[in-house]
């Protein structure tokens, strides 16, 4: 009775689930704990792939800025690639552009050198709080403002200021309606057309260079008596300002509007005569020109009356000039942001609030000529290659010290690397550098966050090119080169690639699969041996970090029991199918994956599977011995094991099904009917 009893009990008991979903693992979120006054930055890449057409109509939230219309500015289908010869390699998402990236001034000799590159776009934004860098305290230059009081205005208080800044560059129609006073920049912020007609000259043309920098510019007291010397304390600030800024003849550029333009000047300028000596920010190593803006001083600033009072002026400020966003770079280069992590630019929104003793500043900028097509060195697939390095690719000596010197291919002995460009007659030979890698090391409360794209993404099959390379100035681009570009692309789904990072940070811990988001917490302590270059023991192979994102055809391995989900012990057919992002089955894929079971099951001896092209299906046998526990099988591919990955889980019965169990139960239950019947016959006798 009592066996009867535990054999039933255990049957009801095995038809009650003894499983659930396994709880989600807690987020590991080691994000950086700020206490009050200390210094906390957060970096973040996203968006990649995207790019967002500039919206020049006067109205709020236009005026220059990006908008929601996906596309390439005009820049670059006309002036960059005529005069440049940048072109436009995809022109829909992802966008992507080609050009050829080197220095006229360098000089590969008997070097082999790349001559093009195919860059991705993505966004780069930065929150920093609590900077003791960036004050306007005695003694303190926050560099970004111009210092316009000249009778020792570096000694005194400056007080808070606020910037929101916008910087981007002019399209040609931009440029027209500049020149003829119908565009947002004469009405918005007072530009005169007849200043900036030099602009439409020979000699200074809008190359696709041409930046506008915009938005407004805010000082107190302490501010407007420091930075603009406006320092009666009991006249309106507005006033003081307009009289300040009068133009001495009609029609001419205000004073403070050209000072504020030649203060920006001495700091970025090149050691080219007459202008000696070079500004201590000078730009040439990274723009190959100097800072300039064309005889006119295209600087213009207003007052804005709808913000300002007589103790607080607010002024929209407007500038166009060529290089005025490497200017920038370098402010912030040495103020400790971005540092060794220095690209170009556009579409770059700039706020900072700074005050006497620190500053607080967010970014956000769309980042080209710095993401590049490659061949991850692990697989022979698309990849973006995205490594440390700095705008510098050019040293002339003097002035700014150029970080790129070491690398420079200025014989035939120096420093090369493996060149991957997709497309490229001399892949996979050794070939000159066209950036500066450099080590960039997260400091104690900084972090570094990277989003991958959710959807389906594109990149260029590694190959070795047929058409001509020449990307030629002033040539017009090279059409054809794209043309056979596009001939090798491949649709999947982007993901970090292997070997990219330590492995203390290629993991789950730092990696979120499910939102395709890697977080680096800092301190880190990257070696800058850990991507040595093998001849030159003091230089790096490649920039460290180096993130790989690559482009994989299979997005997961979906597995399924084509007779249905084990329920008892047995043999049962496991189906293992090669899926893209999109959920069709891969019939062409060569890619190899990796089963691992948990619980008491048996992968049929078979626990790796290489495809050949054909089905994109793999069947082969799950052995389930017992019963009573969750078994989980997962399937991950051998070589994006964080991405391309599939589980599925489910509990099998702990004896036979129902209809064997009941049988020794019947069994049982008839021998207690004859012993009870056989009883009574027993007791007459």
């Amino acid at each position: 009775m009592a066996m009867v009893v535990i054999m039933v009990g255990a049957a009801f008991v095995m038809l009650v689930p003894l499983s659930k979903e396994p709880a989600s693992a807690p987020d590991d979120d080691n994000s950086a704990r700020t206490q009050a006054g200390e210094r906390e930055v957060n970096y973040t890449i996203s968006n990649i792939g995207e790019s967002y057409l500039k919206d020049s109509r006067d109205v709020d939230g236009a005026r220059g800025l990006h908008g929601s219309t996906p596309g390439l500015s005009e820049w670059w289908h006309n002036p960059r690639k005529i005069n440049y010869s940048d072109t436009i390699a995809h022109d829909s998402y992802p966008y992507s552009v080609a050009y050829q990236p080197e220095s006229a001034s360098n000089n590969y000799k008997f070097i082999e050198h790349m001559p093009y590159g195919t860059y991705g776009f993505y966004r780069f934004a930065f929150q920093a709080k609590n900077l003791t860098t960036v004050a306007t305290g005695p003694g303190k230059d926050p560099l970004y403002i111009p210092l316009l009081n000249n009778s020792g205005g570096l000694g005194a208080d400056g007080g808070t200021v606020k910037l929101k800044w916008h910087l981007t560059y002019l399209t040609t129609d931009d440029k027209d309606r500049m020149i003829a006073g119908t565009h947002y920049a004469n009405s918005y912020y007072g530009v005169v057309g007849s200043v900036l007609a030099p602009m439409d000259s020979a000699q200074y043309p809008n190359d696709g260079w041409y930046v506008e920098l915009t938005g407004t510019t805010e000082f107190d007291r302490l501010g407007a008596a420091k930075f603009l010397n406006l320092s009666d304390p009991s006249d309106s600030l507005i006033d003081q300002f307009n009289a300040a800024n009068t133009p001495l003849t009609p029609g001419a550029q205000g004073p403070m509007n050209q000072s504020w333009w030649e203060n920006w000047l001495v700091d970025g300028r090149d050691a080219t005569p007459p202008k000696t000596p070079a500004g201590p920010y000078n730009i040439f190593a990274c723009y190959d020109y100097d800072i300039n803006s064309g005889p006119s001083r295209n600087t213009f600033l207003k007052v804005d009356l709808d913000l300002s009072t007589p103790s607080k002026l607010v002024l929209r400020s407007w500038a166009c000039i060529w290089g005025i966003e490497y200017l920038m770079l370098r402010y912030l280069d040495v103020q400790g942001l971005m540092h060794n992590f220095i690209p170009s630019v556009e579409d770059w929104y700039f706020n900072a609030t700074i005050t006497t003793t620190g500053a607080d500043i967010e970014s956000r900028m769309q980042v080209v000529y710095h993401m590049t097509t490659w061949k991850d060195t692990n697989w022979w697939g698309p990849a973006y290659m995205l490594e440390a390095s700095h705008a510098d690719y050019n040293d002339l000596g003097g002035g700014w010290a150029s970080r790129f010197f070491d690398y420079m291919a200025i014989d035939s002995s120096g420093p090369t690397r493996q060149q991957y460009e997709p497309g490229s007659n001399n892949f996979g030979v050794e070939a000159a550098y066209v950036c500066t890698p450099t080590l960039w090391n997260l400091g104690d409360r900084e972090k570094l966050v990277i989003k991958l794209p959710t959807g389906p993404h594109m990149g260029y099959i590694p190959y070795k090119g047929t058409v001509s390379d020449v990307f030629p100035k002033q040539g017009g681009g090279n059409d054809a080169k794209v043309a056979e570009m596009n001939t090798h692309k491949m649709w999947g789904e982007l993901v970090l690639g292997p070997g990219t990072l330590p492995s203390g940070l290629y993991n789950v811990s730092n990696y979120s699969a499910a939102t395709k988001t890697l977080t680096i917490n800092g301190p880190t302590n990257f070696a800058g041996n850990m991507n040595p270059h093998p001849g030159f023991t003091t230089l790096y192979e490649t920039g460290v970090p180096k993130l790989m994102f690559d482009v994989a055809k299979v997005s997961t391995y979906a597995m399924t029991f084509p007779s249905g989900t084990p329920t008892a012990p047995g043999d049962y057919t496991l189906r293992v199918t090669a899926k893209n992002i999109t959920g069709a089955t891969v019939t062409d894929w060569n890619g190899t994956v990796t089963l691992a079971v948990t619980g008491a099951s048996i992968v049929g001896g078979v626990m790796t599977h290489a495809y050949v092209p054909g089905t994109g299906i793999w069947d082969t046998t799950l052995r389930i011995p017992s019963g009573g526990a969750p078994v989980t099988v997962t399937s991950t591919d051998s070589l994006f094991t964080l991405d391309v990955t599939d589980s599925i889980t489910f509990t099998p019965t702990l004896i036979p099904e129902f209809p064997t169990l009941l049988m020794p139960v019947m069994m049982a239950a008839a021998m207690i009917v004859v012993f009870i019947r056989r009883r009574p016959k027993k007791d007459e006798e």
